[in-house]
C-alpha cells in the first residue's frame, strides 16, 4: 500500500498507476534496448522511424516522472475533500502536464509507425496516404496542446477558480472530443497495412498472422476507447475521478511503443522467420534470416515468392521481377529485385513476410 503525506492510497489506483509506470519503464526500455540490437546486428543505420521512437520513448520517462508526481504531491486516487486544500492544485497543475506529455508522446509513437509503414510499403498510393495519416496527428497534437492551454483564461484559472474575470471552456466535451479524434488516428495508423497484406498472393494463413502483427496496435485502440469511456466522468472531485483515464493516459503510449518495435525485435527474439512452420536461416551471414524487404515498383503486382530448392522457380511478376519478401533479423526493408534476390539466394528462395 503506497502512503502519501499521511493518507494511505488504498482504493487501488495510485498503486495500480505506480506499478505500471515501473514495469513499463522497464519493458519499453527493453524494447529500444532490443531495437538498436537488431539494428546493429544487420549492420543498419538509424532512420527517422528510430529517432521519433526514441523521442517518444524519452517523453514516455517524463510522463512516468509526473505520474508518479500525481501519487505523491497530487493526491490521486483520493477525493478531494479528504486532502489538504494545497495539494488539489497541484494536481491540477501535474494534469495539465501530464495531458501535454501524453499527446506528445502517442503522436511521436504513431508518427514513427507511418514512417516504418511508409520505408517497407513503399507504394505511391500508400506513401500518400501514409503521410496523410502523418499530417492529421500532427495537427491533432499541435491543435491538442492549443486547447489544454487556451480553455481557461487566464491559465491560473485552470488550477485556481478564485480569480476574478477567470473563465473556462466546457473541459469534459473539449477533452472528450480529443480523446475520440485520438482513438480515429489510431484506427487509421494500425488498420493501413491491412489492404496491401490481404493483397499478397500468399496463404490465408500467412494472411491472417501477419494482420495480426500488423495489427498488434490496436491494443492501444482498446485502451483509448477505455479512456475516452472514462473521460467523460472526470467531475469536480477531480483527484478521484480523474484517476481512471490518467491510468490509461499512460498505458496508451507505454504499450504503444512496445508494440512499434515488435515487427523490428521479434525475429530478433526467435532467431529466424515464421514461414508457415520453417525457420529458415541466412545463407551469406550466417545468421537468422528474419527481415522485412523494400517494395518499390508500384507497377508490379505483389506477390509471395515460394519456391524450395530445386523444385520450383520463383514467382515472376508481369514486368520479369521476382516480388516477395525475405532477408535477415531486424532488418525491415522490402525490396523488389529478381537481381538481388539471385545475389542472396542462388539456389532458389523461401517465401514468407518475415516478421
Amino acid at each position: 500500500m503506497v502512503e502519501t503525506q499521511g493518507l494511505s492510497l488504498s482504493n487501488g489506483w495510485a498503486n495500480a498507476l505506480l506499478c505500471l509506470s515501473i514495469i513499463f519503464a522497464v519493458t519499453t526500455t527493453a524494447s529500444i534496448i532490443l531495437r538498436l540490437v537488431a539494428k546493429r546486428k544487420n549492420r543498419q543505420q538509424l532512420t527517422g522511424e528510430d529517432y521519433t521512437i526514441f523521442l517518444a520513448q524519452f517523453f514516455l520517462y517524463v510522463l512516468i516522472v509526473l505520474s508518479i508526481m500525481a501519487i505523491f504531491f497530487g493526491g490521486v486516487g483520493h477525493h478531494t475533500y479528504d486532502l489538504p486544500e494545497s495539494m488539489v492544485p497541484t494536481f491540477v497543475k501535474i494534469l495539465l502536464a501530464i495531458r501535454v506529455t501524453h499527446t506528445v508522446t502517442v503522436s511521436l509513437v504513431k508518427i514513427s509507425i507511418c514512417l516504418f509503414y511508409t520505408r517497407i510499403f513503399f507504394t505511391n498510393g500508400f506513401a500518400v496516404a501514409s503521410r496523410t495519416a502523418i499530417g492529421i496527428i500532427l495537427t491533432w497534437m499541435i491543435a491538442t496542446i492549443m486547447a489544454f492551454f487556451l480553455i481557461c483564461t487566464p491559465l491560473p484559472f485552470y488550477w485556481d477558480p478564485t480569480i476574478i474575470g477567470g473563465k473556462c471552456g466546457n473541459q469534459r466535451a473539449a477533452f472528450t472530443t480529443i480523446g475520440t479524434v485520438d482513438l480515429i488516428t489510431d484506427v487509421i495508423v494500425f488498420m493501413l497495412p491491412i489492404p496491401i497484406i490481404w493483397r499478397l498472393q500468399i496463404s490465408k494463413d500467412n494472411k491472417v498472422a501477419l494482420s495480426g502483427v500488423f495489427g498488434l496496435g490496436l491494443s492501444t485502440v482498446i485502451i483509448c476507447i477505455l479512456r475516452v469511456m472514462t473521460l467523460v466522468r472526470v467531475d469536480q472531485d477531480v483527484t478521484y475521478s480523474a484517476a481512471p483515464p490518467l491510468l490509461w493516459s499512460f498505458l496508451e503510449p507505454a504499450v504503444g511503443i512496445t508494440v512499434a518495435c515488435g515487427p523490428l525485435v521479434g525475429p530478433l527474439l526467435r532467431g529466424g522467420r515464421w514461414v508457415k512452420g520453417e525457420t529458415t536461416k541466412g545463407s551469406r551471414t550466417g545468421g537468422s534470416s528474419a527481415r522485412f524487404e523494400r517494395i518499390d515498383e508500384p507497377q508490379h503486382r505483389l506477390q509471395s515468392i515460394h519456391a524450395q530448392h530445386g523444385k520450383s522457380a520463383p514467382t515472376l511478376s508481369p514486368m520479369g521481377n521476382v516480388t516477395g519478401v525475405t532477408g535477415g533479423a531486424g532488418d525491415t526493408r522490402l525490396v523488389s529485385s529478381s537481381r538481388k534476390s539471385k545475389q542472396e539466394n542462388p539456389g532458389g528462395l523461401k517465401s514468407g513476410f518475415d516478421v
